[in-house]
């Protein structure tokens, strides 16, 4: 048994908490990247061996839930059913479809501001 879309998105509680997105802003994410990433599939030389996760909509499931939760490939890997190389592989291919239609800011900079006020807060 695997984690997809599917299964995933019959709860959409669950979805929203585990991927950040409603399932509405999901599938206008992947109608966006669908376009491209059909040229992709059709421009490939060869056809080689199958995609582990052959739809888009499990693609782009993988790469949120990696950056939501910036879990290991080989925890990603154990959810989906698919070895961390094909994680790996995954990731380099669908990021960059995903770079083009949505923004994410990564601002990991720690100045030393910053440092002393994560250091001396309280809760």
């Amino acid at each position: 048994m695997s984690l997809n879309f599917s299964k995933l998105s019959k709860s959409p509680k669950n979805f929203l908490h585990l991927t950040g997105v409603k399932i509405e802003e999901f599938r206008e994410l992947v109608e966006r990247m669908k376009l491209e990433w059909e040229l992709i599939q059709e421009s490939k030389k060869c056809d080689g061996r199958t995609a582990q996760l052959p739809t888009i909509e499990d693609q782009v499931l993988c790469t949120l839930l990696y950056y939501r939760t910036y879990n290991s490939q080989e925890f990603l890997g154990f959810l989906f059913n698919l070895h961390e190389s094909n994680v790996c592989r995954l990731l380099k291919k669908i990021e960059p479809l995903m770079a083009k239609k949505i923004t994410i800011v990564k601002d990991r900079s720690l100045t030393p501001e910053k440092i002393m006020k994560l250091i001396t807060r309280r809760y």
